[in-house]
């Protein structure tokens, strides 16, 4: 019985041992368990500040550069190939978007109140410089420009004198206004319309009578053509949806369509050439980007040229170089003609001009061998 009842204390004192050895490991586990969740945490929470750091410190460097603030009325190719090519010529100045300065780009979708609207938002953010492409889009930025004493860059502009940024009630902010005209000779535009059509007696010209640079565009065209008794039909268009209309208005009482540089129309380019091959009737364009969209033909300015202009003024702007009122409206001039359009409409290219023309294939402006651009 002592045997006994010393084995069965015996075990009991093991199996007590025992289960004191598990408990013990057990604790010892969950301390370590913890343990490494906090480690974990404090990694975590480590890694999270630093990174809201490294972005805080990314984001207040790019609060801290020069910001430029682009502005355009509506998108069309001619507005758009500007526009990158006035970023082109930033960045090729040193001037590198998310780098060196802060670039802002807003569109008002042809809405002219949209356009001030714009204006007024960029100009409550101090910008280095404002950047407008087109005439709706300058005249929309200069007043609060000139109150904020902002540099004013425009491009796109046909005639800043009528669009009346260059008046004298803004005399104290001309030093602090540059840009780029794409003002085109109406003579240049007549004589290539009658190169292809010499018994030309009536021209039709689709444009927004809204649009002070269109009314000057036509005001000048009808009156050098009246001199060679041509007469001109006028559709207006005050908005984009309208332009079929105006188009279709013109078919069977014309010889041909004129669209001089107006947003709106340029804007709906590809409606009035598919009215307008239907019949084969010829569109003329002030606007190299028509052509590209399937225009006739045009004798304008190199787009990209011009937008790279525009950005080379922004750029002495930024180096500090005050503008005193600074308008760039002479550059050369070329015959883009389509190459598509042309077939369908069975012109042959007269030997007088054969050397001087681009050809151009849907939405690439290419030239032929013995063909050139102006620079």
């Amino acid at each position: 019985m002592h045997d006994l009842a010393s084995l069965q204390g015996d075990l009991k004192y093991r199996s007590t041992r025992q289960r004191n050895k598990e408990s013990t490991y057990i604790m010892n586990n969950k301390n370590n368990f913890k343990a490494l969740i906090l480690i974990v945490s404090i990694l975590f929470a480590l890694g999270a500040f630093f990174l809201f750091k490294k972005y805080s410190s990314h984001q207040n460097d790019a609060s801290s550069l020069p910001l430029v603030c682009i502005s355009q009325i509506i998108e069309h190719e001619s507005l758009d190939e500007e526009r990158r090519a006035l970023i082109r010529a930033l960045a090729e100045n040193g001037y590198i978007d998310g780098q060196t300065i802060k670039i802002i780009y807003s569109n008002a979708q042809g809405n002219v109140a949209t356009a001030a609207q714009i204006a007024q938002m960029q100009a409550s953010k101090n910008p280095a410089v404002m950047v407008a492409i087109s005439t709706p889009s300058a005249q929309a930025a200069l007043s609060v420009a000139a109150r904020q004493k902002i540099p004013l860059v425009f491009t796109a502009v046909t005639d800043p004198k009528q669009a009346r940024l260059v008046q004298t009630e803004v005399k104290d902010h001309q030093h602090l206004i540059a840009g780029v005209s794409d003002g085109l000779p109406v003579d240049v535009q007549i004589n290539l319309m009658r190169t292809f059509l010499p018994d030309l007696k009536t021209v039709g010209v689709i444009y927004n009578s809204g649009e002070i640079n269109s009314v000057g565009i036509v005001n000048k065209l009808k009156t050098a053509l009246a001199a060679l008794n041509i007469t001109v039909i006028q559709a207006s268009a005050g908005k984009t949806s309208e332009i079929v209309g105006a188009t279709q208005s013109l078919i069977g009482r014309v010889d041909a369509i004129y669209v001089p540089n107006d947003n709106t129309a340029v804007s709906a380019m590809n409606s009035i050439v598919q009215i307008a091959d239907k019949v084969k009737l010829p569109v003329f364009t002030g606007d190299t980007g028509s052509v590209q969209k399937g225009a006739f033909a045009t004798c304008g300015y190199d787009r990209a040229m011009l937008g790279q202009k525009a950005g080379k003024l922004v750029s002495r702007i930024l180096r500090g170089e005050t503008m005193s009122h600074t308008i760039l409206g002479k550059h050369p001039f070329q015959i883009y003609i389509n190459e598509k359009t042309r077939d369908l409409l069975g012109f042959k290219i007269p030997e007088s001009i054969a050397r001087d023309i681009v050809i151009v294939r849907q939405t690439d402006i290419k030239t032929e061998s013995n063909q050139h651009k102006s620079k």
